[in-house]
């Protein structure tokens, strides 16, 4: 899978979609717009998705993860240390390791792949869950 596949993956999993939801917006048909209808990625799709290369980006990401109520008593939440990236799912009183990233076997990975990589595990693990 392409990077902006796996960018798509993560719009998706935010509620995002391609397009205006005005049909006849057709100038906008190739654009990425927020669950507020605020579009985030602009001029035709010749602006991408930045869920792979802007920790600002990401950290939005990290924020819904931490907001996000999995059942009525489930959470999830985002963990990491200088070589590892986790995100965890609680739910039933037992603790899920749903995405993870270990940096001592893929020393060469920055931290913004290392931390997309999980979040697009992340997707994949709600895709299946749905």
């Amino acid at each position: 899978m392409t990077i902006q596949e796996k960018n798509a993956e993560i719009a998706k999993m935010l509620g995002w979609r391609m397009g205006h939801k005005n049909p006849t917006e057709t100038r906008w048909k190739d654009d990425w717009f927020d669950t507020d209808e605020i579009r985030k990625t602009g001029k035709g799709g010749l602006e991408p998705l930045l869920f792979h290369s802007d920790a600002n980006w990401q950290f939005e990401i990290i924020e819904w993860i931490e907001n996000l109520k999995i059942s009525k008593a489930g959470y999830a939440y985002f963990q990491m240390t200088k070589n590892n990236i986790w995100i965890y799912v609680y739910k039933n009183h037992t603790i899920h390791c749903v995405a993870s990233f270990n940096g001592v076997e893929n020393p060469k990975v920055t931290k913004k792949e290392a931390i997309f990589e999980a979040l697009f595990q992340f997707s994949q693990y709600l895709k299946e869950k749905n």
